[in-house]
């Protein structure tokens, strides 16, 4: 996969991920198969064995993956609605991808902000749409400060807030929101569930 990735052929990708999910789940692909992918361009591209223009070719084929999967995906009627978001200056968009069209196949209702919103733009949409669960995702250590101001103002509207990422360290530094680390995908089912009932 990281091979077509890099190349940007969709075709034999999408089929890898097709015959995956075949005899397993979703969220199983994204855990044991495309994330690791992932991070794996991220570190050649962060020990210079990778450009830059070939790391957007592998992300970009990457969020068309996900994208072909979640336009067979529809929420159920009347489902909970989660919001998923970032932080301003936090441009990864693959995790919220991901957690998008997971819960999606799990038949919630997902309303997808990032990248990057102002903290104005989701705390009006939050105002105006209530939803039942907040997700916040942050990969760069360097929104960590951008992440905490979002939470400031999102704890006084009551709603449920999970935030994680690869950025998130320790669960005191967040306050009141519960942390998630860097989570596997296919957990969020049970800890999205506990949040909402």
């Amino acid at each position: 996969l990281l091979q077509f990735l890099l190349h940007g052929d969709f075709k034999n990708s999408i089929s890898i991920c097709k015959n995956f999910i075949k005899f397993s789940e979703l969220g199983y692909f994204f855990d044991q198969i495309l994330r690791p992918v992932m991070y794996e361009v991220g570190n050649l591209w962060k020990y210079n064995k990778l450009d830059i223009g070939s790391e957007h070719v592998a992300t970009n084929t990457a969020m068309r993956i996900i994208d072909t999967i979640t336009s067979k995906t529809k929420s159920k009627p009347n489902a909970k609605t989660i919001l998923v978001c970032t932080p301003v200056g936090e441009y990864h968009l693959l995790p919220c991808l991901m957690m998008e069209t997971f819960l999606l196949q799990l038949g919630y209702r997902v309303v997808n902000l990032a990248p990057s919103a102002p903290t104005k733009s989701i705390i009006n949409y939050v105002l105006e749409n209530k939803p039942d669960l907040i997700l916040i995702s942050i990969t760069l250590k360097d929104n960590r400060n951008s992440a905490k101001r979002l939470l400031r103002e999102l704890t006084k509207l009551k709603i449920p807030i999970l935030i994680g990422g690869q950025a998130v360290q320790t669960r005191d530094e967040f306050g009141i929101a519960k942390v998630l680390g860097s989570p596997k995908v296919a957990q969020l089912s049970k800890i999205v569930k506990e949040e909402i009932r």
